[in-house]
């Protein structure tokens, strides 16, 4: 069933941010790949100005040790490893439910405005939960 209305173009720009998203994150998951694929390491500019580690350092052999299920030495490259890629998996796991969805189902604005709501409090509690945890 296929539903017409004033909230079709909301629902196909809704539509395309997510496929976006789902682009930015592969990319994301495909840099983390490559580097270690080919064994790239690249310096941290923090750490050469500063000479301590940035909040980032070590996300990447972080994130390709989660990869690999290897969560303890995941979390000693960067405490925030597993937080990250359990919140990578999440939001593809949510982003390619969206996209399956939406791609057959034309929504009513109710609908969309509640997924778009949900949407942005999954994204926020997530952002709450890595600063308060992470700092």
């Amino acid at each position: 069933m296929r539903f017409r209305g004033i909230g079709h173009s909301y629902s196909a720009t809704y539509l395309l941010a997510n496929k976006l998203i789902v682009l930015v994150i592969l990319l994301t998951l495909s840099y983390v790949v490559v580097m270690n694929y080919f064994n790239i390491e690249f310096s941290c500019q923090y750490q050469g100005l500063y000479g301590k580690e940035c909040r980032s350092c070590g996300i990447t052999r972080g994130l390709w040790s989660c990869f690999q299920l290897d969560f303890i030495s995941a979390n000693k490259f960067n405490s925030r490893s597993i937080y990250t890629f359990v919140t990578i998996l999440m939001q593809l796991f949510y982003r390619f439910i969206l996209i399956a969805f939406m791609g057959h189902y034309q929504l009513p604005n109710k609908w969309l405005t509640s997924l778009i709501v949900i949407d942005f409090l999954l994204v926020a509690a997530m952002f709450y939960i890595n600063l308060n945890c992470y700092g």
